[in-house]
């Protein structure tokens, strides 16, 4: 049909052999007849071939191209009378910013040692920004490298803890790191999980036994809730800390309550 000439023929034609090249791995062929399907203004072909071709080019790492196919295709496109298509684009074309702004950032820190103005600054963008593509992993060590420079750390460290809240705690707080290590990794929603899961099976301990006015078992159940933390990675923590405060109340060593 393409040798034929139709131009009504044209887009379909040149869309069908865009996927069987793309099935076949031959990119570069594809990415011929994906542009040749644009190029024909096409509003029914021309958008979806817009969209398969950022994203193959996407994923070579060329958000770039990536946009002027996307912005290419959204011309075609009536927002009013095929709004999902256009949002389709849209999306696609928000994604290919972020790409370019991660090989942005990335580029920023490329250079040892890094601006020291400008190094805290690209680590956090590039860290929060990289999740949003599904790399968390990479954002951890991001943050681990930034938290590693001796020369920039301290502004690192400050940019991520950035929302934390203030205490009027003099001391440091047990619980800081291990929220600071979970934000650094992208792990804290299961971090806030586990904490509440801790408080849910404490309180629920603990109200049975008042709402059952049950007295004679009171020390067994308050050591059982004292010991529900000790199931988790920051149980430890927490036990050491109630030690501490205990020794200084009290002036002697406190009672080992991790065991039965």
């Amino acid at each position: 049909m393409v040798d034929f000439g139709n131009p009504a023929y044209l887009p379909p034609a040149h869309l069908a052999l865009a996927r069987i090249a793309d099935d076949a791995g031959d990119f570069d062929t594809a990415r011929g007849h994906w542009e040749a399907v644009i190029a024909t203004g096409d509003a029914e072909y021309g958008p979806p071939a817009a969209h398969d071709l950022a994203q193959r080019l996407l994923e070579r790492d060329e958000p770039a191209r990536a946009q002027r196919a996307l912005t290419a295709g959204l011309k075609l496109i009536d927002r009013g009378t095929d709004p999902y298509a256009y949002g389709r684009l849209a999306v696609a074309l928000g994604i290919s910013y972020l790409d370019q702004a991660i090989g942005a950032f990335g580029a920023a820190l490329g250079e040892e040692p890094t601006d020291p103005e400008v190094g805290p600054l690209a680590t956090e963008l590039l860290a929060r920004t990289l999740p949003l593509r599904g790399r968390g992993a990479e954002a951890g060590e991001v943050w681990r490298r930034g938290l590693a420079e001796p020369g920039t750390a301290g502004q690192v460290r400050a940019r991520l803890r950035r929302d934390f809240g203030d205490s009027d705690d003099d001391g440091d707080l047990w619980w800081e790191p291990v929220v600071e290590h979970a934000v650094s990794d992208g792990t804290l929603p299961a971090l806030a999980g586990e904490a509440f899961g801790a408080l849910d099976h404490m309180y629920a301990l603990l109200a049975v036994r008042y709402a059952e006015r049950r007295a004679g078992d009171a020390r067994e159940t308050l050591g059982s809730a004292v010991r529900v933390p000790g199931g988790y990675a920051w149980g430890p923590l927490l036990h050491e800390s109630f030690a501490e405060r205990f020794r200084l109340a009290t002036g002697s060593a406190a009672p080992d309550l991790t065991e039965g």
